[in-house]
């Protein structure tokens, strides 16, 4: 949960990093749960040769 912040701080100060964001999990199993809550997850940039350029 800190790399979002973190992330946050140093794009801000101009020091390259991954885009960073939070996303609520919910899973549908048919027959078997019906969107059940899985927890909050970190979403990170992918680092690789297309990072930064969007």
């Amino acid at each position: 949960m800190n790399e979002v912040p973190t992330f946050r701080l140093f794009r801000d100060a101009g020091v390259p990093a991954p885009r960073t964001t939070f996303a609520r999990v919910f899973v549908t199993v048919p027959r078997k749960h019906e969107r059940r809550y899985f927890g909050l997850y970190t979403i990170l940039e992918n680092v690789d040769n297309n990072f930064g350029l969007g």
